[in-house]
């Protein structure tokens, strides 16, 4: 993740084991291959090395074959390292990496839980090579799935009471303003909350059912954003 509040931290330490065996209940890894689908759509013959940025307990950058992560719970990096991926901690609003080093960056389901998301894109580009990719997932504001975590966020779920959560067009807006041109869009999770039966693929584009949307986006050479 990037930069938590404390106790946004705090909450990711205590839970890692209980999230990330989540993903291996049926409704989770079904949830999981279906945005697994959707972003290797995007992530296809993209420039490396690449980066996730919130590379949390390292399941997505594992299968994405990732070269590097970052976040700063402690617990869910020990959690990305066993499974062979190199992660250093640290936060999205900070990345302690020197300029254009990266070819391509993830951030997945991330932008939600830091405190300020646009200065987490705007390190992101600047990681980035000329004319590399940046990669995000995110659950949708008004989707099923987007409307079912902002419930348990009102119950004070451990986790998703932190969360805020964006619709396509915010985030779109959100990479242009950072000196980003959207080359590509994706989505999944058609199966709402309670009705996950099957290992959803990814559709190129968006769809009004989905909860899941990916968007490519590359760096701009010249931008005032940046």
């Amino acid at each position: 993740m990037g930069r938590k509040t404390s106790n946004t931290q705090q909450s990711f330490d205590q839970h890692a084991a209980s999230y990330d065996a989540w993903f291996d209940t049926s409704p989770g890894s079904l949830q999981y291959q279906g945005e697994i689908a959707a972003l290797k759509l995007l992530t296809a013959r993209l420039p490396r090395p690449w980066m996730e940025i919130g590379v949390g307990t390292g399941r997505f950058t594992q299968d994405l074959s990732a070269e590097f992560g970052l976040d700063p719970s402690r617990k869910m990096l020990r959690m990305a390292e066993n499974r062979g991926v190199l992660a250093v901690q640290g936060v999205g609003e900070s990345l302690p990496f020197k300029d254009g080093i990266f070819g391509s960056a993830i951030i997945m389901t991330t932008l939600c839980f830091v405190r300020d998301p646009k200065a987490v894109v705007m390190e992101a580009r600047r990681v980035l090579q000329p004319n590399a990719a940046l990669v995000l997932g995110i659950i949708l504001r008004d989707s099923a799935w987007g409307r079912h975590y902002q419930e348990l966020g009102k119950k004070r779920h451990p986790l998703y009471r932190h969360a805020r959560f964006f619709t396509a067009r915010e985030a779109e807006d959100m990479l242009r303003e950072c000196g980003f041109r959207i080359t590509g869009r994706a989505c999944s999770v058609i199966q709402p909350p309670g009705r996950v039966v099957v290992a959803e693929r990814g559709w190129w584009g968006y769809s009004q059912s989905a909860s899941f949307a990916a968007l490519q986006a590359r760096k701009l050479h010249n931008s005032n954003s940046g």
